[in-house]
């Protein structure tokens, strides 16, 4: 929120005319479809990201699930295609989850679309959703697991040292995890098989995925 003027006003280091001249995001596409470039004034651009955030809570809510969905989906879209300098790859993945997810009957269980959804229902048609979507849900998230495992051939992955390496980070951790890279540089035989055992959870996770 305090970065809005920024990065996506005509006010701020990241006007309009600039998102023209750059790839969309990852896609190598020169100029990206995004609601946010229809707008470049703070009071417009403000009101787009409170729109994106009262359709994400009625996401978390179930609250018209599907349209929900959507509008995350289209709203999250057009602020990745209106900076792409900022983009970090996590917001791509998530992207494509919310559009299979749109697909998926998301709202069918635990949700206020329907609150008596703690009951069984084996039998109710409306719980059994497109497999095209499940798979395709499922892969998204099984290939960011499977290519976190593969990317990890660093120096620190190798001697066993990087879960100790993140929990010390100034960018990433917290007080609570360089409390707990303390613990681990008095135990490095632990802290060795903890960051093997990194490697072995993100290549399992995708098979139990699928």
């Amino acid at each position: 929120i305090p970065w809005i003027g920024e990065f996506q006003t005509d006010y701020g280091s990241y006007p309009r005319v600039c998102a023209s001249l750059f790839p969309a995001g990852q896609s190598g596409l020169p100029y990206g479809f995004s609601l946010f470039n229809a707008i470049g004034s703070d009071t417009g651009v403000t009101f787009l990201y409170l729109l994106a955030m009262l359709s994400g809570l009625a996401l978390v809510l179930g609250y018209r699930t599907r349209v929900a969905t959507f509008c995350c989906w289209l709203l999250g879209s057009s602020l990745y295609y209106r900076c792409p300098l900022i983009n970090p790859a996590s917001d791509a993945e998530v992207l494509l989850c919310l559009f299979f997810g749109f697909f998926l009957p998301w709202g069918e269980r635990w949700s206020l679309d329907n609150p008596s959804s703690t009951e069984a229902e084996p039998t109710d048609v409306r719980l059994v959703p497109p497999q095209a979507a499940v798979l395709g849900w499922r892969i998204q998230v099984a290939a960011l697991y499977i290519t976190a495992a593969f990317s990890k051939t660093s120096l620190h992955w190798g001697n066993g040292t990087a879960t100790y390496v993140a929990l010390r980070s100034d960018a990433w951790s917290s007080w609570l995890g360089r409390w707990i890279a303390e613990i681990l540089a008095q135990h490095p035989d632990f802290s060795c098989r903890l960051t093997g055992f990194v490697v072995f959870l993100e290549f399992l996770l995708p098979f139990l995925l699928l």
